[in-house]
């Protein structure tokens, strides 16, 4: 299912870099040409609670020996909307561990929101560090999957109760307020936001308990 999530308004490029960050599991590493060609590497990436970003690279990896010959490297993930998100730092090895897997910590240097067609945005390293992760963005994915694959038959009957000659109904946006569903008909195609009940800004925690415009009782819907 694809969705779209709106972003809390009230945030800054610093906590949306930050948030996509946190929730990045894979990204492309990128060294510099010194004594040894530049690379290109898919590389896996782990990042602590408190940010801190770790690249995972085999002993085998060409990215090895070009940190190796040049510490400076970028990391590119994906970022909010169409944008990506660009690291770039100095990476220290940590020590191997028993599969023989290396971490590359980065100590930053600069980061950028880059986007085709679109001037690059300089998010400053202090703003960023002291930045926290939002996890609305994660709990709504969850929240548009659940309705999706769980609750379609619930909200198409809501939606004719509502007055819509609905075919299907497409749940497609979760913002603070509520949810916005694409109602399917004979005419053509409505948008239907309906808000959340009981709960007039929801935040990311409250997604897990609040009450969505469906009898869901659910207890792993997010």
């Amino acid at each position: 299912m694809t969705g779209e999530l709106l972003r809390n308004p009230a945030s800054t490029w610093a906590e949306q870099a930050r948030t996509s960050v946190a929730g990045a599991r894979t990204g492309t590493l990128r060294t510099r040409s010194c004594r040894t060609p530049s690379t290109e590497t898919l590389v896996s990436v782990d990042v602590a609670e408190d940010g801190r970003v770790r690249v995972l690279l085999a002993g085998t990896s060409p990215a090895v020996p070009a940190l190796a010959a040049c510490r400076v490297a970028t990391l590119t993930l994906p970022g909010p909307g169409s944008r990506v998100v660009r690291l770039t730092g100095s990476f220290t090895m940590d020590r191997p561990d028993d599969t023989g897997m290396r971490a590359y910590v980065p100590t930053l240097l600069s980061i950028r929101l880059v986007e085709p067609g679109r001037d690059d945005v300089v998010v400053p390293v202090d703003a960023f560090l002291r930045s926290e992760p939002d996890t609305f963005g994660h709990h709504a994915a969850a929240v548009l999957r659940h309705l999706a694959a769980v609750h379609g038959e619930d909200l198409l009957a809501g939606a004719r109760a509502q007055g819509y000659d609905a075919a299907a109904v497409v749940p497609l946006v979760v913002d603070r307020d509520g949810v916005e569903l694409a109602v399917l008909t004979a005419e053509g195609v409505d948008r239907w936001h309906v808000p959340f009940d009981g709960c007039g800004a929801a935040t990311g925690a409250d997604l897990r308990t609040v009450r969505l415009p469906v009898d869901c009782s659910c207890p792993d819907r997010v």
